[in-house]
């Protein structure tokens, strides 16, 4: 007799191109069909980008507008697409699915809920702290890093064994660098030897984006040849824009908004930069370590968590595009040292965060709330 696979329900906000949702698609790509039965179910109306994927992918979507009806209808509609789905294991993803999600699945009877915090709690409501201490003991906790376990302990009070920490995957194939090359620099319109610096991000608070674009205005006067490039959208756009105009750095810096092909302007750039003042686990360092860049970035907190405090990108303070700049430019100038940054990144990658790991310790994880309901030991370390 065939053995019933594991039901799985994972509840998210929405289905745009960042990073959380990346990681969860990658996720259900992966995990073994013959074991696992999927499903998805999300309610944001602005995000949908990958909703053809993931039911490519085999998985089951379940999509509602949460923004179309008041929140009491909306708590009731989340209840009644979980009962729908009868899922052994409810499992939710960023903050309003963490609150939402869970205290619909407890309401629903699920026998195993698991939440995943993928950024750093800084500043809980009272709501948010409540809820926190009374769902402790009924769902289970995942963090992307130790400094996010940390932020969640703090919040919830649950000690740090409780907080199962499994780091993020990334992709290791950049495709044909040179094809990628000439048809960045032809798509901006620059000249085929152009130097791009290219960061991904939210442009939204908490990036600094406002450093990267004094960075971009400050090296534009001296290094014509390079080219800043931005990947991501947020609602900072507007204005960093007029903040590039003010600072006469238009020429030399493109705003390029939300794009599906990262891969192709990380296999086509000179080194990535990123200005964040704070961070859980970044997935674009990981993606930029992959592509083989060299890297100048902030010291955010989970950096050394990152790295094991190996000597694998540049670190100046934050806030200091002076310092950004003038790295950038020493990168830029020493082609054999900035090959090797990348070289031994994308090894560190290779040896620490690949997508084979991540899936063979999801399944376990799983597997383990099935057999035993018990959480099991932090790994990670």
């Amino acid at each position: 007799m065939t053995e019933r696979r594991i039901r799985i329900l994972h509840i998210i906000g929405q289905l745009h191109g960042g990073g959380c949702e990346r990681q969860l698609l990658g996720l259900c790509r992966r995990l073994d069909a013959r074991r696992f039965d999927l499903s998805v179910c999300w309610y944001g109306p602005m995000g949908h980008e990958l909703d053809g994927e993931f039911r490519a992918a085999g998985v089951r979507t379940i999509f509602f507008n949460k923004f179309s009806m008041p929140a009491w209808r909306f708590f009731l509609t989340l209840r009644c697409k979980i009962k729908g789905v009868s899922p052994d294991i409810v499992h939710t993803w960023l903050t309003s699915a963490n609150f939402w999600g869970r205290w619909a699945a407890v309401s629903s009877g699920v026998p195993h809920i698991v939440a995943s915090e993928r950024s750093l709690v800084t500043k809980p409501s009272l709501i948010q702290r409540v809820s926190e201490r009374a769902l402790a003991l009924r769902s289970h906790r995942l963090a992307n890093s130790k400094v996010a376990a940390a932020s969640v302990q703090r919040l919830s009070g649950l000690p740090a064994e409780r907080i199962r920490v499994i780091y993020n995957a990334v992709s290791l194939e950049t495709g044909d660098r040179e094809t990628a090359r000439a048809e960045v620099r032809r798509e901006l319109g620059v000249p085929g030897d152009q130097r791009l610096v290219v960061m991904v991000a939210h442009l939204r608070p908490g990036k600094n984006y406002e450093m990267f674009v004094r960075c971009a205005a400050r090296m534009r006067h001296d290094r014509p040849d390079v080219t800043f490039v931005s990947l991501g959208s947020g609602p900072l756009e507007a204005q960093l824009t007029e903040q590039a105009r003010s600072l006469g750095a238009l020429h030399g810096l493109r705003f390029l908004g939300e794009r599906a092909d990262v891969s192709r302007w990380l296999a086509g750039a000179d080194l990535f930069c990123l200005t964040t003042n704070r961070e859980a686990f970044p997935n674009s360092v990981l993606e930029a370590m992959a592509a083989g860049l060299p890297i100048v970035t902030t010291p955010f907190s989970s950096l050394d968590e990152l790295t094991c405090g190996r000597d694998l990108v540049v670190t100046v303070p934050f806030d200091d595009d002076e310092a950004m700049a003038r790295e950038i430019a020493a990168l830029l100038d020493d082609p054999a040292r900035s090959r090797r940054l990348g070289e031994e990144a994308r090894s560190w990658v290779l040896e620490r965060y690949t997508w084979d790991r991540l899936v063979r310790e999801m399944e376990s994880f799983y597997e383990d709330l099935m057999r035993k309901g018990a959480r099991p030991a932090q790994t990670g370390a």
